[in-house]
């Protein structure tokens, strides 16, 4: 079972199924719906190419309506450190799979061999962590309690 392959497909299929028995209302929220689960992804299940990150930190300083300038520029800059580092974590998720799963079908490997490679990525993963933790305890230092509130319903703030 390839999953990158055969998941939209099942995913169709049930939807498909599920739609009959949907009023025209029902159904357009359930498109909705799925439309923001799946956004980012194509149709063929690869991922999208993610906007830049400058791009994505631009709309989210303007929902923060701040009218100072100088405050406007360095919580941008902020942002767009903090979206960077979660750009990384995400990616190197995708990579730390990947590996994984090229270690566990190599089987020449001893059990030491592969602790050692698990414990560099692990290693690997808590520094993009790390990084993405200090970004976001920067900007959080720097906001009002209100714009907190608005960057962790976007997901930039915990």
């Amino acid at each position: 079972f390839n999953f990158r392959e055969e998941m939209p497909k099942l995913m169709e299929e049930l939807g498909t199924k599920l739609k009959e028995h949907l009023t025209p209302e029902q159904k357009e929220k359930f498109d909705k719906l799925v439309d923001e689960r799946l956004r980012g992804f194509g149709g063929d299940g690869q991922q999208r190419r993610r906007p830049a990150a400058e791009e994505r930190a631009k709309r989210i300083v303007e929902s923060l309506k701040i009218a100072d300038e100088k405050e406007r520029n360095e919580i941008s800059d902020l942002i767009i450190k903090v979206l960077k580092a979660r750009d990384a974590v995400e990616d190197y998720d995708r990579e730390y799979r990947d590996k994984v799963r090229e270690l566990s079908r190599n089987t020449e490997l001893s059990e030491e061999a592969i602790e050692a490679r698990l414990t560099e990525l692990r290693d690997e993963r808590k520094k993009r962590d790390k990084e993405l933790s200090g970004s976001r305890k920067e900007l959080g230092e720097i906001v009002s309690f209100k714009q907190e509130l608005s960057l962790i319903e976007q997901g930039i703030l915990k």
